[in-house]
């Protein structure tokens, strides 16, 4: 679950907080996260496995770089089996099943500022590839 109150989401045992360190998930076995360091203090943690809500399934990482105190959690879900359904839709759905708390929710995104960061998933242009977005974020810190 993702407790949009206090900003801790824990996903198959596995707990992201707005101030987690990558040292925190050396605790955790490596048949469910990877851990892939970039650098001091700076990596991704995925969880191995696709974490199903709402009948969606999706894929989950959180990007932390210590150096400069950022932590984002990142959810895309697959659309695989669903048929006709939009990324932001798909986004809409596995959130409605994660979230604790509240949000806004429009035709075209979710939102929602809080004390600890902000949530976000929407679609934006972009100049080479059209059309992107629809992932749900999550951004720790202000």
């Amino acid at each position: 679950m993702i407790d949009l109150k206090t900003g801790i989401a824990e996903i198959e045992g596995v707990v992201m907080c707005p101030d987690s360190k990558l040292a925190d998930f050396k605790k955790y076995d490596a048949n469910l996260v990877d851990v892939d360091l970039w650098g001091e203090g700076w990596g991704i943690v995925m969880i191995k496995k696709w974490i199903r809500s709402n009948g969606v399934d999706a894929s989950v990482k959180f990007q932390i770089d210590e150096g400069e105190n950022s932590r984002q959690l990142i959810i895309e879900p697959t659309l695989i089996n669903q048929s006709g359904m939009k990324l932001l839709d798909a986004s809409k759905k596995w959130l409605k099943g994660m979230a604790l708390g509240s949000y806004k929710e429009t035709d075209n995104a979710i939102m929602g500022e809080y004390d600890w960061g902000y949530l976000i998933a929407h679609y934006v242009p972009d100049r080479d590839y059209g059309v992107v977005g629809g992932e749900i974020k999550i951004e720790y810190g202000r």
